[in-house]
């Protein structure tokens, strides 16, 4: 068989098929539909030479219920509550110490108390300059600062156990003042 008309043949042919399964749709949902309005019982006879069992679908068809919306009702306010908080501002630090000089050297020896302790430091100078806190009964140190230039900082420590302190300036080749100051 030539391959155009046997193409053909299968489009007739599907057409076909489409358009009798399309009809037999419309047909069969035609009577459903008369079914469900309450028409004519002749479609079921129809049916029933079609092979097709009757359904029946039966409807509620009573008036709607009226349910308002809820009003609103707004909530109470809370009744408001004052509570009373007493701050008290913590003790500010006191000056323990006050050291002044240039160059490099070390400070004379001081003691701390237990608590807290803030180093403030101030430099005027153009070179290097680095310092440390020492500790002389174990020998620990504290580098506190090393930058090139005129700086300031400060540095905060918890003292436990009075010992003998004392600055050394590894390097400072201008005006140095450091400040200890305690904080029970």
């Amino acid at each position: 068989m030539d391959p155009k008309k046997y193409f053909t043949f299968l489009t007739k042919r599907n057409a076909i098929v489409a358009f009798i399964a399309l009809a037999s749709a419309f047909w069969i949902c035609g009577i459903a539909t008369a079914l469900m309005v309450g028409g004519d019982t002749q479609p079921s006879a129809q049916l029933a030479q079609a092979g097709i069992t009757q359904i029946v679908i039966t409807q509620n068809l009573a008036a709607p219920t009226y349910t308002p919306y809820p009003t609103y009702t707004p909530l109470s306010a809370p009744e408001r509550e004052t509570i009373l908080v007493t701050a008290t501002s913590p003790p500010d630090f006191s000056i323990l110490h006050s050291f002044e000089g240039s160059g490099k050297g070390t400070t004379d020896l001081f003691s701390l108390p237990t608590g807290i302790i803030r180093v403030k430091w101030e430099y005027i100078g153009e070179s290097n300059f680095a310092f440390s806190l020492k500790r002389l009964d174990n020998e620990a140190e504290e580098m506190l600062e090393n930058a090139i230039g005129s700086t300031s900082g400060q540095y905060i420590m918890n003292v436990g156990a009075s010992d003998q302190y004392l600055f050394d300036f590894l390097f400072a080749d201008g005006n140095w003042k450091v400040t200890v100051e305690y904080r029970p």
